[in-house]
């Protein structure tokens, strides 16, 4: 959370605020799965903080979507599905202190107390493995159509993010009772000081301003160049223009009449 906090002061925009709700989501999500799987922690303790905590985590898979969308400029194109998530993620987070959610906990491996599944939990899982790819698809398909230097920098956030919400997925086979290694949990905590290091350190948040600049330097470019058009086309038409006024003027007090009489007259030796 500390980590998302630092980006989010470094950048106050839109990136940064969905990188710190990011943050937020996973921390609290660690922090009562950590309380849940301590052998010293009583049952009845560690039921009633996993609870909500993982109601929390239902907001993680769309939070990871929220900020791929964000970072890949496809927010309108998946407005809709985006609010359907979140509608999903509020319901479970209400219902997170009910059985359908979470029953009970039971021990499965070396854990003495882990989560098992109510039917609002399988759905939830199902949310889960859809949403997660789903962003992953999205920055795949920005690499793809980004320059070869943009696609460095978005290569790297997949790798890291690759990794941790691998270690985040792991944790939901001991929930339906198959005793899997979590030695995945340990990429968890090393996951927002990467994801934050890849996404400061490599300027992936600095695309969109790198753009606006480019917009910018383009505007300037065609102002510069109008008025260079102004200058060199107005300047000369305003000359002729003073010329073509003379020409009238003098042609009306006779001058050139004077002139051509003055020509025709015969020379005398």
């Amino acid at each position: 959370m500390l980590v998302g906090i630092l980006v989010w002061l470094k950048r106050s925009d839109l990136m940064g605020k969905l990188f710190l709700w990011h943050s937020i989501v996973i921390s609290l999500w660690g922090i009562g799965f950590a309380l849940m799987i301590m052998p010293s922690t009583p049952y009845n303790v560690a039921l009633t903080v996993i609870r909500p905590s993982n109601g929390m985590a239902a907001f993680v898979p769309i939070a990871w979507f929220h900020f791929t969308l964000a970072l890949t400029k496809n927010l309108n194109k998946h407005k809709r599905v985006l609010k359907v998530l979140y509608s999903f993620a509020l319901l479970t987070l209400i219902l997170s202190f009910t059985p359908w959610f979470i029953p009970e906990l039971r021990p499965v491996w070396h854990f003495v107390h882990y989560t098992t599944a109510g039917p609002l939990y399988s759905l939830l899982t199902l949310v889960y493995f859809f949403t997660v790819p789903f962003g992953f698809y999205e920055l795949i398909k920005k690499i793809r159509g980004s320059t070869k230097e943009e696609s460095k920098q978005f290569i790297g956030l997949l790798i890291i993010s690759l990794f941790g919400y691998l270690g985040g997925s792991l944790s939901f086979i001991p929930v339906y009772g198959i005793p899997f290694p979590q030695y995945g949990l340990f990429l968890l905590p090393v996951y927002p000081f990467g994801l934050a290091y890849v996404t400061t350190r490599t300027n992936i948040f600095e695309i969109e301003e790198l753009a606006h600049a480019a917009h910018r330097d383009k505007l300037t470019a065609i102002g510069v160049l109008v008025a260079s058009i102004n200058h060199e086309i107005r300047n000369p038409l305003f000359i002729i223009k003073g010329l073509a006024e003379s020409c009238l003027d003098r042609q009306k007090e006779g001058i050139f009449q004077t002139i051509k009489k003055r020509w025709k007259a015969p020379m005398t030796p």
